[in-house]
């Protein structure tokens, strides 16, 4: 009963305690989960409230001889009524950064996939080039093999004809002394037939 001869008396603290009330239930019941039961439990209560709403005023002022004013009870049934569809609307906007988080995870590991897919085809095809520059290197190892020993034969054919070319003017010096005994000798022979003329 004093509460609402305080109300009457002050209207303006109705919206005062109404703006505190939606601020505290903010901060609550978007944060607190057994607060948003109590708000449901408060709501269920109030549509009951409401539709019992002249049976109840009437048997409030019979008994205790309180009397409530009609707008009183349909503020209170508003403002919890505000709250649910608060928390309703913070589920839902949970509810899509969850969605939307969970689809660019998934576009991120589809991405993921496709640069694993990427880099695999590249170490495939880095594996195929350096099994072709083993290849190229036997080939070359072996060319470069066959290479020395040609190397190595012109080595010994060049050693050969350089002997032969050594022999060769030992003979020709042996055949050029020769040639020289023999002119001497012949030149000889020739003044001693000379001298057996008649």
């Amino acid at each position: 009963f004093a509460l609402l001869e305080l109300i009457q008396r002050h209207p303006r603290a109705m919206a005062l305690f109404g703006f505190c009330s939606g601020v505290l239930s903010f901060f609550l019941v978007d944060r607190q989960i057994h607060v948003a039961k109590v708000v449901a439990v408060l709501m269920l209560v109030s549509w009951l409230w409401l539709m019992l709403e002249n049976l109840l005023r009437s048997q409030l002022q019979r008994w205790f001889n309180w009397h409530l004013p009609a707008g009183l009870l349909r503020y209170l049934t508003q403002m919890i009524h505000q709250e649910i569809e608060r928390m309703i609307s913070a589920i839902q906007s949970a509810s899509q950064e969850s969605v939307g988080a969970m689809q660019q995870s998934s576009e991120f590991a589809n991405r993921s996939q496709e640069l694993a897919s990427e880099a695999d085809n590249a170490l495939a095809l880095i594996a195929e080039r350096i099994s072709q520059i083993n290849e190229m290197n036997l080939v070359i190892a072996s060319a470069a093999e066959e290479q020395a020993q040609v190397a190595r034969e012109v080595d010994r054919n060049l050693v050969a004809i350089r002997d032969i070319a050594e022999q060769s003017a030992d003979g020709a010096s042996q055949t050029s002394t020769a040639s020289d005994e023999l002119a001497r000798l012949a030149g000889q022979l020739s003044q001693m037939v000379s001298r057996f003329r008649l």
